[in-house]
């Protein structure tokens, strides 16, 4: 290894031992992981799929949050999950991430947040972290990727005072 360290770095992500070219392409490593840049074979190797029961989840936390604000849920794909009044609510159920965050991708983000803009509404990104044991709700005006230290830690009853 001291002879590949002038044409690349041994670095560790997610527990996978890669060794990264100048060029930022991982050059040695587990063969999933050739010619891949870190920050892709950091995503692939973080990657948790998507299963039936955990949809089921989550589309049941968003009939709680609707019933909660009294709100309607939208139909699949549409810029917001619930939307009671001016308010629209993107839900996010936190299952199996090893990260203490929601995220969204900015052209995810910026399309919510259009919609909203051109339908005079007032965004809101709704968390539910579900991975211990008790669900935990955080709240945040506005869409995006936040840490959960950034959002405020509500009730559901806070939550729909936030709705009014």
């Amino acid at each position: 290894k001291a002879a590949d360290s002038e044409t690349c770095s041994w670095v560790t992500i997610c527990g996978a031992h890669v060794c990264i070219g100048l060029d930022g392409n991982i050059k040695k490593g587990p063969p999933a992981l050739l010619g891949h840049t870190a920050r892709h074979a950091a995503s692939k190797l973080s990657y948790v799929e998507a299963t039936k029961e955990r949809q089921d989840i989550g589309d049941q936390w968003q009939h709680k949050i609707r019933e909660t604000i009294g709100g309607k849920v939208t139909a699949d794909n549409s810029p917001a999950d619930v939307v009671k009044g001016k308010n629209a609510v993107e839900v996010k159920t936190i299952q199996v991430s090893k990260k203490n965050r929601v995220e969204m991708r900015p052209g995810c983000r910026d399309r919510k947040t259009e919609w909203a803009k051109s339908n005079k509404m007032v965004g809101h990104t709704v968390a539910i972290d579900l991975r211990g044991s008790k669900p935990v709700i955080y709240y945040k005006e506005g869409y995006g990727a936040f840490r959960f230290g950034s959002m405020e830690r509500v009730s559901l009853s806070q939550l729909q005072a936030k709705m009014q």
